[in-house]
Order: structure tokens, then sequence, then C-alpha cells
């Protein structure tokens, strides 16, 4: 059964989080995209910086794959590729989760840094397209 998309859902659904008072969380998961597109990660990369700077987060954490480990169909670049774009966009200090090849893999080394952290709270940003996923 294929399942069709509801324009008036998808409104509603956009409204909801255009609308949505973020809180101040203690950090920031900016999640690797699966689209190989410099400009999609340069704009979500900026969006986490301006969190940070506006204070909304207290901390950006970004997964520790280093630069070449994702195959061209997993698109992320790596770590140390987003640590100097976050640099050059002022941002001194991000986390980074070991590395971790899947999202059900992040999400356990995400969880497991925030304890470390003493972190109560975490929001993470993804790109519309890998949102189910997060």
């Amino acid at each position: 059964m294929a399942y069709e998309l509801n324009p008036l859902s998808m409104l509603k659904a956009t409204q909801l989080v255009l609308t949505d008072k973020r809180q101040k969380t203690d950090a920031l998961f900016i999640h690797g995209s699966p689209v190989n597109s410099e400009e999609l990660d340069d704009r979500i990369l900026a969006f986490g910086a301006s969190m940070l700077n506006r204070g909304e987060v207290n901390a950006l954490v970004i997964n520790g794959l280093p630069d070449g480990a994702c195959t061209p169909r997993l698109a992320y670049p790596g770590g140390d590729t987003w640590g100097r774009k976050l640099a050059m966009l002022g941002i001194a200090e991000v986390h980074k989760i070991p590395p971790s090849l899947h999202t059900g893999a992040e999400s356990a080394n995400l969880i497991a840094l925030a304890k470390n952290e003493g972190w109560k709270s975490v929001t993470i940003a993804s790109l519309p397209h890998h949102i189910l996923r997060c």
C-alpha cells in the first residue's frame, strides 16, 4: 500500500515547526546528510553556529567519522571537514561523537556523550529528507 502525501497535513506540520518556540538545550547535534551537497552542509552548519552564538545551545556536536570514511553513497564528508567549516564560522570548540556509520550508532554515541557531559537536553538538527531517521 503506497502512502499518499496529504498537502494539508504537510502544511500543518510545517506551521508547527516554524512557530515552535525552542527551549534552550545543553547541546545541538548536527546530523550528517545522506545527500552529497556542500551547499546543504554549509547551511546546516551555519544554522548550528548561529544557534550557539545566540545562546540557544551550549555546545555543538558532530559525528567523528574521519574524512573519507564514508563512501560516495554515504555523503557525510567527515568530522574533520565539518570541524574546519565550523572553525571558519568562528566556532572554537566542537564535540565529536565516536565514529558512527549509521543513525543507530550515532544515537547510542550521542546518548553516551550526553551522559558523560551531564547534559539533560539535546536538540538534533537534520535536513528535511533525513529527519525521519533522526
